[in-house]
């Protein structure tokens, strides 16, 4: 029997059959507790501006709202410093591109993703699981192989992802290049095709 299309962590979401979604997930440690406070105060005054809108606000406005939370957020891991960033280490990082890749075609389609030091991106689409078990799946037996390649213990993933649904091909365009070019953004490379763990399928670099 299929698991039901509904789930909830902090926030309830719906997860169409044929959707495309935008995924980041991180290391444990990556941000520090001021930081995510600050965050999720500016987060909320955003949605308080949203709320005192009256209806001035559309879906599209609201969800570019809550994307340029998500690019606040997405800055200050991009600065790595603070934390570990396991994720320098080849191996480490090779482990998740191929947790990735074993899932593909199994739990989902894969778009694209890159993986940065202390984070990663990732487009999927064509989900034969709710996103929360899909990302399950592939924290618990990233996390497990590299710990051992680590010589270490304990939490290796925050709990939470950040996931954000595709609306059409110009959000995908969107993202696909906000992905691929995270590395070049961060400053850690001049072209995103010389950072060795970014990869896109053929067919979406066109997008």
């Amino acid at each position: 029997m299929d698991e039901p299309r509904e789930y909830r962590r902090n926030l309830p979401h719906i997860q169409p059959e044929e959707g495309i979604f935008f995924i980041t997930f991180r290391l444990k440690d990556s941000l520090p507790l001021s930081v995510i406070d600050r965050l999720k105060k500016n987060a909320l005054r955003r949605e308080i501006d949203i709320i005192s809108s009256k209806g001035d606000f559309n879906k599209i406005d609201k969800e570019n709202k809550h994307f340029e939370d998500f690019i606040e957020f997405d800055a200050y891991l991009d600065r790595a410093t603070f934390g570990t960033t396991y994720l320098k280490d080849p191996k480490a990082a090779t482990i998740v591109a191929n947790t990735i890749h074993y899932l593909d075609g199994k739990d989902f389609k894969l778009i694209c993703y890159c993986i940065m030091p202390n984070h990663v991106h990732l487009i999927i689409y064509k989900t034969k699981r709710i996103l929360f078990r899909i990302l399950q799946s592939l924290k618990r037996h990233s996390a497990r192989e590299a710990n051992i390649i680590l010589s270490r213990n304990g939490s290796f993933w925050q709990k939470e992802s950040y996931d954000r649904l595709i609306r059409d091909r110009n959000d995908l365009a969107e993202k696909i290049e906000y992905t691929l070019y995270n590395p070049v953004k961060a400053g850690l490379v001049d072209d995103w095709r010389d950072w060795q763990f970014t990869y896109c399928k053929d067919e979406f670099l066109e997008y």
